[in-house]
Parts: structure tokens; C-alpha cells; sequence
């Protein structure tokens, strides 16, 4: 399988388009206390800023199709997204599954135009993970990127904001991605 191409090229021209569809002028995104998401399919909870619009997509692997489950939450200009799919790792040592997560970080800000500022190793409850921040431009409006992706077995999972510039806090940004938890 081809790590450098990650599924993340799914998610990230929805997201361009919800946040260009949103208005092209930065507003600040209305105040609403996140509430807890159960993300079934995937396995987790997560608090999100609204009820999210879930959807299923299928991606073409070198290994064969993947099909990829996605929760997309809007609020203000910012989309909030968490997904999930399986992938074929068994077998793998832990420096390929680590170079693998590294390609990951670096392949999504790639996969959508974005300058890759920082990537972190972190863990999900004992799972590998990394913290992936960026900042790119969606429709001529600077827009921030922050994601953390986690292999769970051979489940990937990966939450992530994009934010047009001032639309989100990195403490917002932060609080969403660190209240991601396993229920499998």
C-alpha cells in the first residue's frame, strides 16, 4: 500500500469546498458548546460543534478499493472531520508502521496544497498517532490545518479542522482533537 497518498486526499476537497461554500470573508464561527459524538462505525466518541453529516467513500489502494467513513461537523468557517478505515498492516514492524505515520502527516498537507509546519509523535490509549498541523489557502482565504491520525490495530483514524485563519483557536483546535476517544 502506498503510504504517501493517504486517505486524507478524500476528505480535504470536501472540506475546501464546505469551508469556500461558507462565505469567503472570515467571520468568527458561532459560540456552541461541542457535544459528544459516538462515531459508531469507527469505533470512538469525539465532541463535536455541531450534529455532523456522515458518509461513506470508497478509495482506490494499490492493495485494492478502501472504503473510508467520514462525520463532517461545519460551524462558522470551519469544518471538523473524523473518519476511519481499515488497511492492511499485519505483518508490519513498528519502523514501517512508524515511517508509515510519519508519510501520512507529511502526504495530507501535500495531498491538499498545504505547507506541512510541524507533525508529533502522540498515542491514542496505547495506540501510535501523530499531531499534524499546517496552514494552506482555500478560494484566495488563508486557512489553518490540524489533524492527529492513529493506527487502532489496523484501523487508521484520523480527526482533523480546517479553519479559515482566525476562525478557530488553537486551544479550540486542540480541545477537539484531544477528546477523541476509543469505545472498541
Amino acid at each position: 500500500m502506498n503510504m504517501n497518498r493517504p486517505n486524507l486526499a478524500l476528505i480535504v476537497p470536501a472540506l475546501a469546498f464546505a469551508l469556500a461554500a461558507c462565505g469567503g470573508s472570515a467571520r468568527p464561527a458561532p459560540t456552541q458548546a461541542p457535544k459528544t459524538f459516538a462515531a459508531d462505525k469507527c469505533g470512538l466518541t469525539v465532541q463535536m460543534p455541531s450534529a455532523p453529516k456522515e458518509e461513506t467513500r470508497t478509495a482506490q489502494a494499490a492493495d485494492g478499493p478502501l472504503e473510508i467513513t467520514l462525520y463532517t461537523a461545519m460551524t462558522g468557517n470551519s469544518a471538523y472531520v473524523v473518519s476511519c478505515n481499515d488497511l492492511p498492516v499485519s505483518g508490519m514492524s513498528p519502523d514501517d508502521l512508524n515511517r508509515m505515520l510519519d508519510n501520512l502527516g507529511a502526504g495530507a498537507m501535500t495531498n491538499i496544497g498545504a505547507t506541512l509546519d510541524g507533525q508529533t509523535a502522540i498515542e491514542l490509549e496505547g495506540h501510535p498517532g501523530r499531531d499534524i498541523s499546517g496552514r494552506t489557502t482555500v478560494q484566495g482565504q488563508d486557512a489553518v490545518v490540524r489533524a492527529r491520525v492513529f493506527l487502532v490495530g489496523n484501523r487508521m483514524i484520523q480527526a482533523m479542522v480546517l479553519a479559515a485563519k482566525g476562525q478557530a483557536t488553537d486551544a479550540d483546535m486542540t480541545a477537539y482533537l484531544a477528546s477523541l476517544s476509543l469505545t472498541k
